[in-house]
């Protein structure tokens, strides 16, 4: 990938230029359609404020944007994603976004935090909970400078992008595996990868039967850190992705630990088969949220061999029946509203299923006036 930027970079198709993090948002491709972690943002401004700011460390890449339905659609990108993060990324302007990062778009979104403003619990460097930039110039002048007069990136036209759509999936999976700016790819964003792959797949052979070795070098490609646990996670995606998948990903990436690393074991229990004819993917998923947004080690595999397992199908049936009625009861709400609250009774249906204590369980019940489990 490195000869293709210097190629570009010789001929024009790219070129340096130092940006303000005001007008850098995040490309829809990027880390495989997730964005940002906005809980990998707010980990790598703890990690900044204590090693130091380095602008050398930072080697950004993006793709200009222009005004045509395209570039449209990776801002409102953007603004989902600040929406979906309840203040943890800042706010999104989108007349004000001219290009789209694929490599350093967590370290740029640090920057956005501090220009525009943004939540975090940092006490040295916040005013009211919000990051303040007067604040950081007193502890790292240097980041706050960076801040304020931008860092140097690499822009590739978006001539690029629009003749080989592919190239953005690209450079963010070489900007992975070469451990640049960006974090290293989580299990989360694995499947959501494994979720945009199967699609393709699908789409352009016509089939509707996969395996893994259809999809396995491009998954593969991006030198995955735990590559064992691949096949696992593909089999959970193509038993249960789709919308259930796109769901929890939001929710576990606004309101969870996306980067928490659950497993082989996991994901081989929770993708298991099941006897039967229901293969029961709403609860498979409500486990999946209990596992990310509960403390850690809250679900074991043990715990999901043994639910699983179970027997009793009225009561697996009743668990399914009683997120079903949340659903209804909660038909017309604000999504806004609706959907944190759907999500995290979810995480308490999970914890009755797999037999775990949970006190949010009644209030739920009794908010939702549900009938006692």
């Amino acid at each position: 990938m490195q000869e293709c930027m210097d190629y570009m970079l010789s001929t024009g198709l790219a070129w340096r230029q130092r940006l303000q993090c005001e007008c850098i948002g995040i490309h829809e491709q990027n880390r495989d359609g997730l964005g940002v972690s906005a809980g990998h943002v707010s980990e790598l401004l703890s990690s900044i404020l204590a090693l130091g700011f380095v602008e050398s460390e930072c080697r950004g890449v993006c793709i200009e944007l222009t005004s045509d339905s395209s570039s449209e659609r990776t801002r409102l990108f953007n603004v989902r994603l600040a929406e979906e993060s309840k203040g943890r990324l800042a706010a999104i302007q989108p007349e004000m976004i001219r290009y789209a990062s694929v490599v350093g778009s967590h370290s740029n979104q640090v920057m956005r935090g501090f220009a525009l403003g943004a939540a975090h619990t940092e006490p040295r460097v916040t005013v009211g909970g919000m990051l303040n930039l007067e604040l950081l110039g007193k502890i790292d002048p240097a980041f706050a400078k960076a801040v304020r007069g931008g860092v140097s990136w690499v822009i590739v036209s978006h001539k690029v992008q629009a003749n080989m759509p592919e190239f953005a999936g690209l450079m963010q999976a070489a900007g992975n595996a070469a451990v640049q700016v960006a974090k290293p790819e989580d299990e989360l964003q694995i499947a959501k990868k494994i979720s945009r792959a199967i699609e393709s797949f699908c789409s352009t052979s016509g089939r509707k039967d996969i395996s893994f070795e259809d999809i396995s070098k491009q998954i593969m490609r991006s030198k995955p850190p735990n590559p064992q646990v691949v096949p696992f996670i593909f089999r959970f995606v193509a038993k249960c992705g789709g919308s259930f998948l796109e769901g929890s990903e939001v929710h576990i990436r606004a309101h969870g630990h996306p980067h928490r690393v659950l497993g082989l074991e996991f994901w081989d229990a929770l993708s298991a088969e099941i006897k039967g004819p229901k293969q029961r993917v709403v609860l498979r998923h409500a486990i999946l949220k209990l596992a990310y947004c509960g403390p850690d080690r809250a679900v074991t595999t043990s715990d999901i061999r043994r639910a699983m397992a179970s027997k009793d199908v009225r009561k697996l049936d009743d668990l399914e029946d009683k997120i079903s009625q949340a659903h209804r009861l909660l038909k017309g709400v604000d999504m806004s509203v609706a959907m944190p609250l759907l999500h995290m009774l979810h995480r308490d249906i999970a914890a009755i299923f797999l037999n775990k204590s949970s006190k949010e369980v009644r209030r739920f019940e009794m908010r939702l006036r549900l009938p006692t489990l």
